[in-house]
């Protein structure tokens, strides 16, 4: 988010005040000199980029303030990698089928917890009633942990005072 800003208010200084890359960048080290050379290149050559100086750029994104947009986990990273959005597949998946195993897990419970109250089914339905409900909260819990799974492909929130 720090970025965006930034950028956004180098774009505004060289835009009003004709004040370039150079004000708003320190590079004291031989490491930084092939990025100034480049940069400089752009500024003689290259006309200040592939579409000219940055504020006049076609399409250039206004500032954003909203959180949710500027860190969209889905648009900016998940959808256009392979990895990640193949990870999201599987997650989704499998949160299906745990959703499902647990529904079914509950309902051998309830079944079994009919006979044994309701019907006199006795120490026989205990067995069923104890494994439906460890595999329904088994199922839950899992679930429940691939849906906060699921949630970090599409944002996850970034609070400063929390770090």
């Amino acid at each position: 988010m720090f970025l965006h800003y930034q950028e956004h208010a180098m774009v505004e200084d060289e835009a009003q005040k004709g004040q370039g890359w150079r004000k708003h960048y320190y590079m004291p080290t031989r490491a930084d000199t092939l990025v100034a050379a480049f940069k400089n290149w752009l500024d003689v050559v290259g006309g200040g980029g592939p579409y000219g100086p940055l504020y006049q750029a076609p399409g250039y994104p206004p500032l954003q303030h909203d959180h949710k947009v500027l860190l969209n986990r889905y648009e900016q990273h998940t959808k256009s990698c392979k990895a990640c959005s193949g990870a999201l597949k599987w997650v989704e998946r499998w949160r299906a089928v745990t959703a499902v195993v647990s529904a079914v897990g509950f309902a051998v419970a309830v079944v079994a917890g009919v006979q044994v109250w309701g019907a006199g089914g006795g120490a026989a339905a205990v067995r069923p009633l104890a494994g439906g409900v460890l595999v329904g909260l088994v199922g839950a819990l899992v679930t429940y942990w691939l849906s906060k799974t699921r949630e970090a492909f599409y944002f996850v929130d970034y609070v400063h005072a929390a770090r």
